[in-house]
Order: C-alpha cells, then sequence, then structure tokens
C-alpha cells in the first residue's frame, strides 16, 4: 500500500499558491505527517473554535526552567497530543538534544513510526524557552 494512500493528500504548510488557477500547493507522505505534527504541538488548546479539544499545553513550559522534572513533563505532554489527535503515527521515541540551551532553544526529537505502512521517520522540533530567543 503506497504511503499516499494511508497519510492522504493536503494542503502544505504555510498554505502558498504559486497559481490561482491551481490552487494551494499540495503536500503528502512524510511532510504531511511531520506538518500535521508541528502545527498540532503549536497549537493552544481552545484556539481552534471548531475543535476546541485540539492543540497541546507546551506554550505553558516557555518560561520554564529546563530541570529534569519539566523535561519528563513537557516528553509527557507531547506523548500524550500525538496519541490523542495524531492517530496514523505510534510515537517511538522523544529524545533532547540541550545543547542550545542557554540560548532558549531545545531541539526535540521525535521518532515515530507509521502505523499502516510501519515506515519509521523522524523529525526535530525546535521548542524556544524564552520569547527573545524565536
Amino acid at each position: 500500500m503506497a504511503a499516499k494512500e494511508v497519510v492522504g493528500l493536503g494542503w502544505k504548510f504555510p498554505p502558498q499558491f504559486t497559481n490561482l488557477k491551481l490552487g494551494p500547493e499540495m503536500t503528502d507522505d512524510t511532510e504531511l505527517l511531520q506538518q500535521a505534527v508541528y502545527i498540532l504541538l503549536n497549537t493552544l488548546v481552545g484556539e481552534r473554535a471548531m475543535n476546541p479539544t485540539l492543540g497541546s499545553g507546551l506554550a505553558s513550559f516557555v518560561f520554564g526552567e529546563a530541570t529534569p522534572l519539566m523535561l519528563t513533563e513537557l516528553k509527557e505532554e507531547i506523548a500524550s497530543s500525538i496519541l490523542e489527535f495524531e492517530p496514523r503515527i505510534r510515537l517511538d521515541d522523544i529524545e533532547y538534544d540541550l545543547s542550545d540551551l542557554y540560548d532558549g532553544l531545545i531541539n526535540i526529537s521525535l521518532v515515530y513510526t507509521v502505523k499502516q505502512t510501519n515506515a519509521r521517520n523522524n523529525m526535530v522540533y525546535p521548542f524556544y524557552l524564552a520569547e527573545k530567543s524565536i
């Protein structure tokens, strides 16, 4: 079974219109899944009027100190959001790259498997701890 049949086809994020007659640029496969996870993690719970439960609570960690407890809670928030709202993937591992921590950045590596094809993928999600880091 092809990945397109499993994942689907959707608008590229952010939406881009290079030709108005053709409509928005589309994407599929791995890129579409990564964009869906990125949007999920960047959406605040209650922010979507049509689906107020969609989103994650990552914003509550923004000004926190990167203690082992905070990193564990951050991992739990990511895992529960993906488990609840992204049924196409199984999250296998979450790892942190703390090399840029003093610049207010934690690179979060998400390792996941597409359930229907057993294809393993990963993505890096940049998480900024301080407003000035953006």
